[in-house]
């Protein structure tokens, strides 16, 4: 027991553990107070736990053995390993910075709800983190898969936590309904690898996965079908758009911000350390992943609700980092190792880029939401005369996520567009279509900025009273949003981060250390240089900047508006939210048309089919304890099964 008090990866566990025993006890707004504060601790020893790993290149192991209370279970489920390595630290130190400053974040937002439900959401938010972070640093794919369950269910459980609330609780429903699919595959995918090498440690299986064997085609298959549907990628994203609107916004942002991003941590794993990296998986991952930037990007141009567009904002970006590591796999199995490397490298800065501003993006609509009530963009308006310092916190979110220079963005992207554009071939063309949808991005974001910050407020029933956040809503937004100036203008702090992640990494160890260096040196190279051109940049962008915060200024000018000689009243003049692409949805009509017949037939029909064909299979298909007896039986015979192999 001592040893286990001297390890520093065990104080996030132990504080979490104990925010969820409190909050069995204590409920209402003090609950939400003392989770926010036990879970920022918790969040803090992550951090510096991350540090340890990535900067000191201290790595953890240890093995526990758990008492086996029955004969007929594997002694393997009776071991339980721990293996922080450079890895699992870079998403070690992604969960700990976002929770620690969305729990700082939560102490005054969740003000704004009865506090009937809150002792519920303080249980819920304190298993998630927990879940998450248990999840990347556990070893072995069996105790991954239960801490990948906790973190559906207590997820599921913050999207729909207001139960008076039906589009909360249908929400909720829909996300838990198909991710719970996921799971299925994922465990269908582990049953296959304890088949074939009685062995289910993530760190090494002993063994590659023979990808073009049918059983490990099909292991893998099942294990990227099950992650992707978790990391909303298309056509498995449905349930993302309802599920971020109805959380409260700082999990929202834990939620776009990290969680859809720890399949990305085991994709890494299954497509470089389960099995040796191939050509087809690399164009079935990249491919995948062009196809969702494209659909996120159109989807979320034609939003009105500000949450709504980010959750598909999130699925274009969740895009981008799939179709770079697709990208990296590609180039790897081609021999070509420095494209490689730079590629991975570009992934993982962009999953941290993404973490951040997009996490800043949702506080700021979060902060909106608690200073108006709403999140409806036809309404809202003119918000940066009350609220400057969100609107500049959501001004340089959305300049960074659009991809414009100096900011962390611009700097990922760029990487990535290294790897796209040197590679040639279908990378190539990929990144052309990456290239179509960053334009799209960019509207997107000028459209949510400018609807809700600046444009006239003759239309929105504005409260004159309307105020800034209150504090611990606003340092965790400006901290991001500094977060992300300083990782686009030194690159140097992510390159520190991410590099030894990278350069740790299987196949990357085995490839001589020439390789290594020359795309180590590439990338020192390409972001380095970038710092010249950016320093002139910096000379136009700090007084637009200025200008920007001068026009949020509560004591500003207001003339009206004059056209030809002749005064309009701006009263007269309103372009809502829907107007803005109006043309651009009208040319597209095709596309949209065809998507939505899609999602009626696989989402809508299909489902209800397959339930009419179930209830005349098995009438008592719908009898909860009926199925929950025989699913205890299944998981009796799983587990014989086990023991027996």
């Amino acid at each position: 027991m001592l040893s286990i008090l001297n390890q520093i990866f065990f104080y996030p566990i132990l504080v979490l553990s104990l925010s969820i025993l409190t909050t069995c006890f204590i409920k209402g707004r003090l609950a939400v107070k003392i989770s926010s504060i036990l879970a920022s601790i918790a969040c803090v020893f992550m951090l510096i736990l991350s540090i340890n790993v990535l900067i000191y290149s201290n790595t953890y192991t240890q093995t526990y053995v758990l008492r086996s209370f029955s004969p007929i279970v594997s002694e393997n489920f009776a071991i339980f390993r721990i293996n922080i390595d450079n890895l699992s630290g870079l998403f070690v130190f992604v969960i700990g910075l976002i929770g620690f400053l969305t729990s700082i974040y939560s102490y005054k937002y969740m003000d704004r709800y009865s506090a009937e439900h809150l002792g519920f959401y303080s249980f819920n938010y304190s298993l998630f983190l927990l879940s998450m972070y248990m999840a990347v640093i556990v070893s072995d794919l069996f105790w991954f898969i239960v801490f990948w369950e906790l973190m559906t269910l207590s997820s599921q459980f913050l999207v729909s936590f207001e139960k008076e609330k039906r589009k909360a609780l249908w929400a909720g429903y829909k996300y838990f309904a198909i991710t719970k699919i996921g799971s299925e595959f994922l465990i269908a995918g582990t049953l296959i690898i304890i088949v074939l090498f009685n062995n289910y440690d993530t760190s090494y299986l002993g063994i590659k996965i023979d990808s073009l064997h049918p059983l490990g085609f099909l292991a893998i298959l099942f294990f990227f079908i099950g992650l992707a549907i978790k990391s909303a990628i298309t056509p498995f994203h449905s349930w993302l758009p309802d599920a971020h609107p109805e959380a409260p916004s700082h999990v929202s942002a834990l939620l776009s911000g990290v969680m859809i991003k720890i399949p990305v941590y085991m994709m890494i794993r299954l497509f470089y350390m389960f099995t040796s990296p191939s050509i087809i998986w690399g164009v079935i991952v990249s491919t995948v992943g062009v196809i969702t930037i494209i659909i996120g990007a159109l989807y979320g141009l034609i939003q009105t609700d500000t949450k709504r567009l980010l959750a598909y904002s999130s699925i274009e970006q969740i895009g981008y980092i799939i179709l770079g590591l697709g990208t990296s796999i590609i180039l790897y199995s081609e021999k070509l190792y420095v494209l490689s490397l730079i590629a991975l490298f570009g992934t993982l800065y962009h999953l941290i880029n993404h973490a951040l501003y997009k996490s800043a993006l949702f506080l700021t609509a979060g902060s909106v939401v608690y200073s108006t009530g709403s999140r409806d963009m036809n309404k809202l308006g003119g918000l940066a005369k009350y609220m400057p310092y969100t609107s500049i916190a959501a001004l340089i979110a959305s300049l960074a996520i659009m991809g414009i220079p100096p900011l962390n963005g611009f700097m990922s992207k760029w990487t990535l567009y290294c790897s796209f554009f040197s590679a040639g071939g279908l990378p190539l063309i990929y990144g052309v279509f990456a290239l179509f949808a960053s334009s799209i991005t960019a509207s997107m974001f000028i459209k949510y900025y400018t609807t809700v910050f600046t444009r006239s407020t003759h239309r929105m029933k504005i409260n004159e009273n309307i105020k800034e956040a209150p504090l611990t809503m606003l340092i965790p937004q400006l901290s991001l949003v500094l977060l992300c100036i300083s990782f686009g203008l030194l690159p140097i702090i992510p390159y520190k981060i991410i590099l030894p992640a990278i350069t740790r990494i299987e196949p990357f160890e085995n490839i001589f250390e020439n390789t290594i260096h020359v795309g180590i040196g590439f990338i020192k190279y390409a972001n380095v240089s970038m710092l010249y051109p950016l320093i002139l940049l910096l000379a136009v962008t700090i007084p637009l900047l200025v200008l920007a915060i001068l026009t949020s200024s509560p004591n500003r000018i207001e003339y009206d508006v004059w056209t030809c000689g002749s005064r309009i009243d701006k009263r007269l003049i309103h372009y809502p939210a829907q107007s803005y692409f109006k043309e651009f949805r009208e040319n597209f009509t095709e596309f949209y048309d065809s998507s939505s017949k899609l999602y009626n037939l696989f989402v809508v029909r299909i489902p209800r089919i397959t339930q009419k064909i179930l209830l005349s299979i098995c009438p008592k298909s719908e009898d909860p304890s009926y199925m929950f007896t025989l699913t205890i039986i299944v998981l009796i015979l799983i587990v014989i099964l086990l023991r027996w192999v």
